[in-house]
């Protein structure tokens, strides 16, 4: 179960704001997933994903937001706040990349993406949706490689 307990949300409903860090320290055999402040705090999972240093996504309003003009690593400012459903689980749904000039980000055809290779040695944190984004759990990116014979 998700204790939430450090949370203060807003008239009471359970929204959490989510995004990819910069790091996972607590080395890569160790992928299992952590929980709280303490396990996914700064140290262990570093700043916000952010290689254009710009603001939040949050902070823009939704028709703003872009690959380029907010941070890559700000997905609940990017989608959306999430709760988990009566199983207890989050789906997300997205697409973090631009536009070309004849097609929609659905489409799959862009002019630039986050591609997987990006997220390698990264982590997705959850926190909680309120002043003090206290984080909740996190866990690494993990990249499988396949041998492919020829």
């Amino acid at each position: 179960n998700l204790d939430t307990s450090a949370c203060s949300f807003a008239n009471g409903e359970l929204s959490l704001k989510y995004g990819i860090f910069n790091m996972w320290t607590h080395g890569l055999d160790d992928v299992t997933a952590k929980k709280g402040a303490t396990e996914c705090g700064t140290e262990f999972v570093g700043e916000m994903f952010d290689p254009f240093d710009r603001a939040l996504c949050s902070e823009l309003a939704m028709d703003e937001v872009s690959y380029y003009s907010c941070k890559l690593g700000d997905l609940s400012g990017r989608f959306g706040v999430v709760a988990p459903d009566e199983n207890n689980k989050i789906e997300i749904e997205g697409n973090v990349s631009e536009d070309t000039d004849n097609h929609s980000k659905d489409s799959g055809d862009c002019k630039a993406r986050l591609m997987p290779e990006a997220l390698h040695q990264r982590s997705m944190v959850f926190m909680c949706n309120d002043e003090n984004e206290t984080p909740l759990f996190c866990a690494p990116f993990m990249i499988e490689f396949e041998e492919i014979s020829v």
